[in-house]
């Protein structure tokens, strides 16, 4: 079942991909294909920060490109990106909220 899904896994406000480090390699060697949303509402220049909706065009970005059934898992303000994204997507298939 696994080789059928990807893992979309997105952290929470002010949290990069390295949220995700153990998580991910956990998964990944149990099969899964795993990828983990760069927030655009991250970084170190407030200047060229995104929002919510940029996050959320970055997720349906993402997601759309990933094989299989996509699982997307989202911690704290990434729930809000899940809900925001994941709309009319067909390939979603599941929503966890952390």
């Amino acid at each position: 079942m696994s080789s059928h899904v990807s893992v979309l896994l997105v952290p929470g406000a002010w949290h990069g991909p390295w949220a995700w480090d153990q998580v991910s390699r956990r998964l990944a060697a149990r099969g899964f294909n795993v990828c983990v949303l760069d927030l655009a509402s991250t970084g170190a220049e407030p200047a060229t920060l995104g929002g919510l909706y940029d996050d959320a065009a970055r997720f349906q970005e993402t997601a759309a490109r990933l094989p299989g059934t996509v699982v997307a898992v989202g911690h704290s303000y990434g729930g809000m990106v899940l809900s925001q994204g994941a709309a009319g997507l067909p390939n979603v298939g599941h929503l966890v909220y952390l």
